[in-house]
């Protein structure tokens, strides 16, 4: 992993996407996935937006929920974050969600 590289932002927003990407490939809303988790579809729904970082008992609760392995979820930001340029970050992650969100969408070349 490209640590020294990498500003901490990057990863919750990375992960969030993955979960959301997850949960719809599981058909839950945001409802069923946290009621499974047991834990609030606001604060589901943060985690998702990358706007709140989840702690790893949180995130051992969604991937549970989602019927997904811990470290599969870390394997995978690990893997993208890993196979992206690094010459602007943020572009990049943004490319990679917005794709997650929109897979049908052509990339910007």
């Amino acid at each position: 992993m490209q640590n020294n590289t990498i500003k901490s932002e990057y990863c919750p927003r990375l992960m969030g996407a993955i979960i959301r990407d997850k949960r719809k490939d599981a058909h839950m809303n945001q409802s069923e996935a946290s009621g499974y988790a047991g834990i609030a579809r606001t604060h589901l729904a943060m985690i998702e937006r990358g706007k709140k970082c989840a702690t790893v008992d949180t995130l051992w609760k969604i991937a549970s929920a989602l019927n997904v392995t811990l470290s599969s979820l870390i394997q995978q930001v690990e893997t993208t974050i890993d196979s992206l340029p690094g010459k602007d970050f943020d572009k990049e992650i943004d490319d990679v969600i917005a794709q997650m969100e929109h897979p049908n969408k052509k990339k910007d070349s």
